[in-house]
């Protein structure tokens, strides 16, 4: 009894250490690395205010003991004074939900004007498969597609050419089917979802089936109001975008009512903008050191598709995912007349998704999805 006594009060103590630990207060040290962590890559600052943090930074780092805790809190005072590079878009002003994100958009270069001049969004135009690749392609870096192989035979626009050589070798995209892309149709957002997904993963998962399935379509249905509109294929990625709050559909209109993700409807170049943003707010942004991975566990550039993950011969398009009649490539884009965003249309602007890394959901089944919805 005796024993079990101070057992009992060691297992106590050791629990309410635990708790202490967990509830306990940062240090300043921890406050700016966190802060630093959190913050958008430096190029969509302007350059002053980044210089201000670096300066804090470079002065934190100098400082003796004495002068250490006043450092630290210049630093984090400056990170607060970190101001978005203004765009010069006619069509976007600061009043819209995505003005910060077509400025972060535009300050990277990931998706620019729709006109010569460069002074239009056209926000509420919706995004074709070629634009979204091609977006992707950029904040990869452009890497160089020499010898790389593609059997798509409707590539006939070569503003997109290499995306698309370069999303089929990484696993981004399988099209629609085996000799088609289908560049300039409306990408969904179910679709939208699975690029995502493959690009961070880098492979193509199999469609879940089964039991596999069962519980996916139950975890969807408890997220979305509309979960039953979400193909089998991109059920995964759907539910992995909203984990990481990428994509995470609209506000209810009513309390007790659930969000919806709207599935089929088109991604609009305004969402696109915010997802990216979102997106870029989990991963590396720069403003700090990031421990090296090795060698053999970082995704070379070149990177080819497996043998055994190409698409089967019998998968196609869905009927449903054919290309609008209005549909044109980015540099002719105009704005359907009755294209308008609903009033509570994703995730506002200005909410920072939590982090939560780049991992995808896990494989299930032993099918490949059928691209018509791609992703």
């Amino acid at each position: 009894t005796e024993t079990g006594d101070k057992d009992t009060g060691s297992d106590t103590e050791t629990g309410d250490k635990d708790k202490e630990d967990e509830t306990k207060e940062p240090t300043l040290a921890e406050q700016v690395e966190n802060s630093l962590k959190a913050l958008l890559p430096k190029g969509v600052y302007t350059d002053e205010t980044v210089a201000a943090v670096e300066k804090a930074i470079a002065d934190c780092e100098k400082a003796d003991e004495a002068g250490q805790e006043a450092a630290l809190k210049a630093v984090l005072a400056a990170i607060d004074k970190l101001e978005l590079k203004k765009h010069s878009f006619k069509d976007v002003n600061d009043e819209n939900w995505f003005d910060p994100a077509v400025g972060f958009v535009s300050a990277l270069n990931l998706m620019i004007g729709t006109d010569k001049e460069m002074t239009t969004f056209e926000p509420h135009t919706t995004c074709d498969r070629a634009m979204i690749v091609t977006v992707l392609y950029r904040l990869e870096g452009t890497p160089d597609v020499k010898g790389l192989k593609c059997n798509f035979t409707d590539l006939t626009g070569d503003w997109y050419k290499d995306a698309v050589v370069w999303a089929v070798n990484n696993g981004v995209t399988v099209g629609t089917s085996d000799t088609t892309f289908s560049p300039n149709d409306t990408i969904t957002r179910e679709q939208m979802a699975t690029m995502l997904c493959r690009y961070l993963n880098g492979k193509v998962s199999p469609t879940p089936t089964g039991d596999a399935l069962t519980a996916l379509q139950k975890e969807a249905a408890k997220l979305f109001s509309d979960s039953a509109t979400i193909a089998d294929w991109a059920l995964e990625s759907v539910l992995a975008m909203n984990e990481m709050e990428v994509m995470i559909g609209d506000k209810a209109e009513k309390a007790g009512q659930l969000p919806t993700f709207r599935a089929k409807d088109g991604m609009e170049r305004a969402e696109c903008a915010q997802v990216l943003m979102n997106l870029l707010a989990l991963v590396p942004n720069g403003w700090i050191a990031e421990e090296e991975t090795p060698a053999d566990e970082t995704k070379p550039a070149d990177e080819t598709k497996p043998a055994d993950e190409t698409k089967p011969a019998d998968e196609t398009k869905p009927a449903d995912e054919t290309k609008p009649a209005d549909e044109t490539k980015p540099a002719d884009e105009t704005k359907p007349a009755d294209e308008t965003k609903p009033a509570d249309e994703t995730k506002p602007a200005d909410t920072t998704p939590a982090e939560g890394g780049d991992t995808t959901p896990a494989e299930g089944g032993n099918t490949t999805p059928a691209e018509g919805g791609e992703g």
